[in-house]
């Protein structure tokens, strides 16, 4: 290793992208041939195992970094991934005591009216962007999003499409397979809860927790927008007709 790579290596290495622990090495997210005054600035260095690193070597993959965070593209300039910078270090440890503080809250919503349920999906609404490709951490959530019952439903499709999102650099079968043993749901439920996902994105605004019900209500909706409007007042859904109208989400 390089003097600049000694300078920014503490510790044990994982891969920043798939955190594999093999054959990891430090990777100049602007070239030293672009920017050799960069060389050891810990900002422009990102650890990298040897198949993401060749894989950016080769320019499927480009790497950029923002004060926002850090944005892999592919050759097209599909954004792929964004990982967020954040205040605070989102490990295991960390994010275990938010969880502590949502087993609380959900123990409460078991024995009561069920607030606890809507303020627990909204802060793993917050914390969803900042997730990592930790396999027990995911399971360890998911068990908690289980235990919201109906009214994580919307917080289900945030998950999905943040594990979509981080296992970009899998093949389309191996991403439903390694979302499905984390969920136990199949490649079309899947598919349902990455489409919800879509539309919320599409929404431009925060969403709120909401029962199943509700989110195939607003998916479904040829209005999206109108039809969340009209589940905040209040409304009253009226009951699908069509037996050709099947839910999205379960």
């Amino acid at each position: 290793m390089t003097d600049d790579h000694d300078a920014a290596l503490s510790g044990p290495m994982a891969c920043f992208i798939c955190e594999a622990t093999s054959g990891v090495d430090l990777h100049h997210i602007l070239f030293r041939s672009q920017r050799p005054d960069l060389k050891g600035d810990p900002q422009n260095l990102v650890p990298l195992c040897r198949k993401c690193h060749d894989a950016v070597h080769a320019r499927r993959w480009f790497l950029s970094r923002t004060e926002e965070g850090l944005t892999v593209c592919n050759a097209e300039g599909e954004v792929l991934c964004v990982y967020p910078a954040t205040p605070v270090s989102l490990n295991r440890e960390a994010l275990g005591d938010g969880l502590a503080v949502f087993e609380e809250e959900l123990t409460l919503a078991l024995a009561s009216v069920g607030q606890a349920q809507r303020e627990g999906a909204e802060r793993l609404m917050a914390y969803a962007p900042y997730l990592r490709t930790d396999r027990a951490l995911w399971e360890e959530i998911w068990g908690y999003v289980h235990q919201m019952g109906d009214q994580a439903a919307a917080l289900k499709a945030k998950l999905i499409e943040r594990m979509w999102a981080l296992s970009f650099w899998l093949s389309e079968e191996k991403r439903y397979e390694a979302i499905g043993q984390v969920t136990g749901y199949g490649r079309k439920s899947i598919q349902n809860y990455r489409r919800a996902a879509y539309v919320f994105e599409a929404l431009e605004r925060p969403v709120p927790p909401l029962s199943t019900r509700a989110l195939n209500a607003i998916v479904s909706a040829d209005d999206p927008k109108a039809m969340l409007e009209r589940i905040e007042r209040g409304e009253a859904l009226e009951t699908r007709k069509s037996s050709r109208e099947r839910p999205c989400c379960h």
